[in-house]
């Protein structure tokens, strides 16, 4: 599932990417949750003409909580954790990564 994509009216957090507030969907960290299985971040990125590099995380697991607030917190951890991951990965492959949308949370507004 990708990480970074949401449809209108999903549930989704913002929070610090790139120097800006970003939205980020939680879908994919609530159905890890909800089913108890593990997530890892995983980025495929372009080396040469030839070769591609392969990152992925350690599978993480994701707490499923009956109170919302809890289970809100718990996703929000983990939407920051991929933001993270993401940003570093494309700090060293910056050209590697684009949108046809606004992307940052001020630009959804315009």
């Amino acid at each position: 599932m990708a990480g970074d994509r949401y449809i209108d009216n999903s549930k989704v957090f913002s929070v610090d990417f790139m120097g800006k507030k970003a939205l980020f969907p939680t879908g994919p960290f609530y159905l890890a949750a909800r089913f108890g299985v593990p997530v890892t971040f995983a980025f495929a990125m372009k080396e040469s003409k030839k070769h591609y590099h392969f990152f992925a995380t350690k599978p993480l697991y994701i707490k499923k909580y009956t109170n919302p607030a809890e289970q809100d917190k718990e996703l929000k951890h983990f939407v920051e954790k991929y933001a993270n991951e993401f940003e570093r990965i494309l700090n060293k492959y910056p050209l590697q990564w684009f949108n046809y949308y606004p992307f940052w949370e001020n630009e959804n507004k315009l």
